[in-house]
């Protein structure tokens, strides 16, 4: 490798002065272009999906408001304090079958349960219970006590 024994010229000698009048339009350009730069419109993911993604990721928004959360808890005795405590027992999702607050659930996710709590999408809380199993098949259909309107 060899290395030059004299200085390099300076590159500033051969670039030409921008008049003022050059730099304030091109600070204007910039100044009415940038807005544009990323802060657009939101993109179209599924216009970059291929037609398998696509119908995936339809499916997938139209039925994810259906989605919940099913917790159960049991309820045991402390043996010093004799205060009966709440204790988690299971947990799972589940999805509303329809709009009576009907869900569906794995068995196994509400076995042994005292108490059922399922979340909905909105984060609210309802108690329900427990109309129907199938633990060969580890399904269970719960009823929301009080569903709310519009489900």
């Amino acid at each position: 490798m060899r290395r030059a024994s004299a200085p390099l010229p300076s590159v500033s000698a051969a670039v030409p002065e921008v008049p003022a009048a050059g730099r304030v339009i091109a600070l204007l350009l910039a100044l009415l272009l940038a807005p544009g730069c990323g802060a657009g419109d939101e993109v179209d993911y599924l216009s970059f999906a291929t037609e398998d993604e696509a119908n995936t990721m339809e499916i997938f928004n139209a039925a994810s408001p259906a989605v919940v959360y099913v917790t159960s808890t049991t309820l045991r005795r402390n043996l010093l304090t004799l205060n009966v405590e709440e204790i988690p027992r299971g947990s799972g999702t589940g999805f509303v079958w329809n709009e009576s607050g009907l869900v569906v659930t794995n068995f196994h996710v509400i076995a042994g349960a005292q108490r059922l709590t399922v979340t909905l999408q909105d984060r609210s809380e309802h108690d329900a219970e427990v109309i129907g199993i199938a633990p060969e098949k580890d399904l269970a259909v719960l009823r929301l006590l009080e569903p709310p309107a519009g489900l």
